[in-house]
């Protein structure tokens, strides 16, 4: 059955609304003009476009197929009458054949039983169906601890995960949808967070190229001089004596102590005065120019030297970057200490070698150092530019970040992804046996309804539906026209005596009692003889609008004994499938709503519901049965509220009430309370039109004939149940 009526977008309902029942029976109150008359146009035609925003919903593995939804209205009304004055044939099981009624009776038997089996093979569905969803909603709570560490407690990486902040379903399937990668990604989130943060940060700049250190060493380092010993003029006569000392270095230390142009000197070791000027001459005979030139250019080389080395500086664009460039500065650091380190070896060896002039020595070769310092130079400058290049394409930086971001978290989820893909399956499994079982079920009932179909053909006639039809307006006291059969599939109505059209001849409430016997037919029988057997939801709206008082309560009675009425020993058992009845009578409302009265509410099959329409439009919502007294009681302090109630509305209530207390109360046929003296001076002449009028669509002559008398209708209201003997009520219901 329909568990679920949504109305949107169409007439009234400008707002989406529902309609909620897990009963059979659904009774729908709601004043003129509220949306009645729409709802049950959808239910005649739901797949009409202007619809398309209105849905049914069913239960569980039940859908609109297996229904036929008959609809008594004002549309049903014109395609069965006005159109033409033939109505169509009802069909109906005759006891004929009874072979063939066996067979039909043996088969809705079996299909009472399959349906039975489906709704516990579908419940069973359900259940491993919403035990599925919890297996989903546990991983997604799992899967879900992305959003809370990333976009949460740290959201650096909240970008990340844009689209899916709001919902656990749509981050668990986008997770899922990803393919996991064939490899583990070379960089950590943390990684990725540092460079999100300088990628965002607004003091982002590129940084400055890092260019090679230079080596120009060599023709320092592999001068000659180093190995060459450097010593005197070998034909001086102090030469041999120098060579015998093996120590010119030291000999020419003690040159500064020598003072030319004095004949006698003290020796500056023993204190002789030893030293002349012969001797002096001889000394700086043997430091000749030769001798000076070396010492002129070792000296020069070793200044060069020591120039190049303390042009050496570290370079700060490590520390200065530190954020992108910082890990290389550790090795980066020990390789120029190092370089420094052996420049200054170098260094002294110079030194020594330029004190002591005969010494030969090799200075190391300090190429290395700078090859060692280049490479992490090298290493850095591909960061730098790559850096540059992610500042210069920050959005695409930021989107190849977010990707290596998912590929890090698919495989941190894999294992919670698989746990997930084995449990799913094993209930998909069970799922699918069930549906298997379903299916099987669904080929016997189509086994069922073709023996139906087969032997319907046999004992359908529509002789009974005439006889039931015409017994049915002599029971309600019609009598002045029947139902005659005119073809094989058509009736028609005749009056005797009379060969005119006589459905044009009938009343308006007439009218309505012949086409609800024929929608009861219609209900009980089939259309044609090929018409496959289907589950029926009836659905009536208004049946009492155009009739005589005098009519409503056998109507009402005919209406529950056929539709609504419910087994004593089985509170939920009705004739059909379901069963919704809109009116805008409270009178008729309480009148089907009265079994209610016998018990809880709980207890019986039913379910109450109001239209209501505002500024915002209509909307529907569930009733208590008490709230019907309410709205009798609400009509009354409507009429008492002249100031803050329209006239439309004063008139309408009034109306209301007369219709509930007398048609319930009495039961009187109003037409002679109105044709006493007492209400037919010409005062009330506009208060008795509106309130005995036939139709229902009263609100519109209020405005059109501008008649409304507060004052004349209140008075009329009054005379109404003063003659009628229930003057106390009304001056108890005016005070309240």
């Amino acid at each position: 059955m329909i568990d679920k009526i949504e109305m949107n977008g169409v007439a009234s309902y400008k707002q989406a609304t529902c309609l909620e029942t897990d009963k059979k029976v659904n009774l729908v109150y709601g004043l003129n003009g509220v949306g009645k008359s729409t709802l049950s146009n959808f239910l005649y035609d739901p797949k009409n476009e202007m619809y398309k925003n209105c849905k049914l919903h069913f239960p569980e593995g039940d859908s609109l197929d297996n229904y036929e939804i008959l609809v008594y209205n004002q549309t049903f009304l014109k395609e069965n009458f006005y159109e033409s004055s033939e109505i169509k044939g009802i069909f109906s099981l005759s006891k004929e054949n009874k072979d063939a009624q066996k067979a039909v009776d043996d088969a809705n038997i079996e299909l009472k039983r399959i349906d039975e089996e489906k709704k516990q093979k579908n419940s069973e569905k359900e259940k491993l169906k919403n035990e599925k969803k919890d297996i989903e909603k546990k991983y997604e709570n799992k899967v879900w601890q992305i959003k809370v560490n990333y976009a949460d407690d740290d959201k650096t990486l909240k970008y990340c995960l844009t689209g899916y902040l709001s919902e656990k379903n749509k981050l668990f399937e986008y997770l899922k949808s990803i393919e996991k990668p064939s490899a583990i990604p070379s960089r950590s989130i943390d990684d990725l967070k540092r460079e999100t943060e300088i990628l965002s940060s607004s003091s982002s700049i590129t940084i400055p190229s890092i260019s090679q250190l230079i080596y120009d060493l060599d023709v320092y380092e592999s001068n000659n001089l180093l190995k060459k010993e450097i010593v005197g003029n070998k034909n001086s006569s102090i030469s041999s004596f120098i060579e015998e000392l093996k120590n010119s270095d030291w000999v020419k230390a003690g040159r500064k102590y020598l003072k030319p142009n004095l004949t006698k000197q003290k020796c500056p070791f023993c204190q002789s005065e030893t030293i002349d000027e012969n001797f002096i001459k001889e000394v700086e005979s043997y430091f000749d120019e030769s001798y000076d030139n070396d010492m002129e250019q070792l000296r020069s080389n070793y200044k060069a030297y020591k120039t190049k080395r303390d042009s050496f500086k570290e370079i700060d664009v490590f520390k200065i970057y530190n954020s992108i460039l910082g890990s290389f500065y550790d090795s980066y650091h020990a390789a120029f200490v190092s370089l420094l380190a052996c420049l200054d070896e170098n260094l002294r060896l110079v030194e020594n070698k330029i004190e002591k002039p005969s010494l030969s020595i090799s200075l190391k070769n300090t190429k290395p150092f700078f090859d060692k310092i280049n490479i992490i130079l090298s290493q850095a400058e591909i960061v730098r530019k790559e850096y540059n290049e992610k500042i210069n394409n920050k959005n695409q930086s930021l989107n190849n970040i977010k990707k290596e971001f998912w590929q890090i978290i698919r495989i941190e989820y894999d294992d919670v992804l698989d746990d997930c893909d084995k449990e799913l399956k094993s209930k998909e499994k069970e799922i699918n046996l069930v549906e298997n079982e379903i299916q099987k079920l669904v080929e016997k009932e189509g086994i069922q309804k073709n023996i139906i179909e087969d032997n319907q053909k046999n004992i359908i006639n529509i002789d009974e539906s005439i006889e039931h039809i015409n017994n049915g307006l002599i029971d309600i006291g019609i009598d002045n026209f029947k139902i005659k059969k005119y073809s094989d599939n058509l009736y028609k109505i005749e009056r005797e005596g009379v060969d005119e059209d006589v459905f044009k001849t009938l009343s308006e409430g007439e009218k309505m009692i012949i086409s609800l016997l024929y929608f009861i037919e219609r209900c009980k029988g089939a259309i044609s003889k090929e018409s496959s057997p289907k589950k029926k939801i009836i659905v009536i709206d208004d049946p009492i609008s155009s009739l005589s008082h005098i009519y409503v309560y056998n109507v009402g009675r005919l209406i529950i004994q056929e539709f609504t009425d419910a087994d004593e020993k089985n509170k939920n058992t009705t004739k059909y499938d379901q069963i919704f009845l809109l009116t805008h009578s409270l009178y008729f409302f309480y009148e089907m709503a009265i079994v209610k009265r016998k018990g809880k509410e709980d207890d019986y099959n039913q379910k109450l519901f109001r239209i209501k329409k505002t500024e915002k439009g209509s909307s529907i919502a569930e009733m208590k049965y008490g709230e019907i007294q309410n709205d009798y009681q609400s009509y009354w302090a409507v009429i008492k509220d002249k100031d803050n109630a329209s006239p439309a509305l004063i008139a309408n209530c009034m109306r209301n009430i007369i219709e509930y207390f007398f048609s319930f109360i009495e039961k009187l046929e109003l037409n002679n309370v109105f044709n006493r003296p007492e209400l037919q001076n010409s005062r009330f002449k506009a208060f008795n039109r509106y309130i005995n009028r036939e139709s229902h669509s009263l609100g519109q002559n209020i405005f059109d004939i501008k008649e409304f008398d507060y004052d004349s209708f209140k008075e009329g209201l009054r005379l109404v149940f003063k003659e009628t003997g229930y003057e106390d009520h009304y001056k108890k219901m005016m005070k309240m």
